[in-house]
């Protein structure tokens, strides 16, 4: 069962969720809904916070070994190319 998920927080949370969901290794729905989030938060923030939206602009690229700083202890099978487009 899907269910919607609804975010509360600070953006920097939001963020740290990010970097453990936008992942090869999480659970496709959780990192697809992350993803869709996210993306929809910087939609949402591009007119009207651009503090918020600066912050969140380097994390819209894809999963999180995309994320500058960022580097993964166990690459998974997909890569950051093919982690959002895999098939279960």
């Amino acid at each position: 069962m899907l269910v919607k998920i609804n975010e509360r927080g600070t953006v920097e949370d939001f963020i740290l969720k990010c970097k453990e969901r936008l992942c090869g290794s999480a659970q496709l729905e959780i990192m697809l809904q992350s993803k869709e989030i996210l993306e929809k938060y910087i939609e949402n923030t591009k007119e009207t916070n651009k503090c918020v939206y600066e912050y969140l602009l380097p994390y819209e690229k894809g999963v999180r070994c995309t994320f500058k700083g960022f580097k993964c202890t166990s690459p998974c099978l997909w890569g950051a190319k093919n982690s959002l487009t895999r098939k279960i």
